[in-house]
């Protein structure tokens, strides 16, 4: 990274807002993209939007998150191949904010950047990032558990709510959806013995109210086929790494729908998951 754009990332940048030259110089320097190959006709669209698409992400993002505030690694914990630790994004390294646009003909990343240091959970498997409360978790899994924080304010089924969640990761989801309806219990699902593990010893204690969760280790598709109507008034699904490997197993869980007709159904990057699906 050049001194000049150090220099300018250490400075107070404006909330969500870039300088045209800082966008040339993070998108040239940090990807290793040079003036020529972004200006060349075939690719000079993709960069348009890419550019269009790039923010500065200031640090309330993370020092206002619920979880982050509260849900702290102060030591690396191992479990098997897993390891939960606190990772991090340097001033000026390039991050996912968001999934990425796609109108049809260019798919383009949303990306991100801050001006300071910025540290958050994640989990490890050997050195490859398995799961992490970074600004891409934060803004998917945050708007479904806004979603599903409203839907059980407004439910008319009664109380306890009983949410079913298929995919523990860092308990990201339960966790903010627990913060905003104190009275609803959740079953998570997990398949990994390592990841309940280290999250049962480090994570869950430090939830606002541990005892409301429980953690059944199984197949989330196995378990879901266990499922009675009105046993759950909301299900979360969230067992995929991306649109593509989540394909199939969200047109398994979402065959149950008509079965569970007193279940509100939900998953995460659903949108996405359909666009795949239409373009197989």
């Amino acid at each position: 990274m050049t001194t000049r754009l150090m220099a300018i990332l250490a400075s107070e940048a404006p909330a969500f807002s870039l300088e045209e030259d800082v966008a040339d110089m993070l998108i040239r320097e940090t990807l290793g993209i040079s003036e020529a190959v972004e200006k060349a006709e075939e690719n000079r669209e993709y960069f348009q939007a890419l550019r269009y698409n790039l923010r500065c992400l200031p640090e309330a993002v993370f020092e206002q998150d619920p979880y982050l505030r509260q849900v702290k690694v102060n030591e690396p914990h191992e479990e098997g191949r897993f390891t939960l630790t606190t990772a991090s994004y340097a001033p000026g390294e390039l991050l996912a904010y968001d999934m990425p646009t796609n109108d049809g003909n260019l798919v383009v990343p949303r990306l991100g950047y801050t001006t300071k240091t910025v540290r958050f959970p994640a989990i490890y498997e050997g050195v490859t990032p398995w799961m992490s409360v970074c600004p891409s978790e934060m803004n998917t899994v945050g708007k479904d558990a806004k979603a599903c924080a409203a839907y059980l304010k407004s439910s008319t089924q009664g109380a306890p709510r009983e949410v079913l969640v298929l995919g523990l990761g860092l308990g990201y989801f339960p966790f903010l959806v627990q913060s905003e309806v104190s009275e609803a219990s959740f079953t998570i699902v997990e398949e990994s013995p390592e990841i309940i593990s280290l999250f049962t010893k480090h994570l869950l204690p430090q939830f606002p109210s541990p005892e409301k969760i429980r953690i059944v280790r199984a197949d989330a598709i196995e378990y879901l086929n266990d499922v009675r109507p009105g046993d759950y008034d909301y299900l979360y699904a969230d067992i995929w790494q991306n649109e593509m490997d989540g394909a199939e197993a969200y047109l398994a869980i979402q065959r149950h729908e008509a079965r569970l007709p007193g279940t509100h159904f939900a998953y995460w990057i659903e949108k996405e998951i359909k666009t795949a699906l239409e373009d197989m």
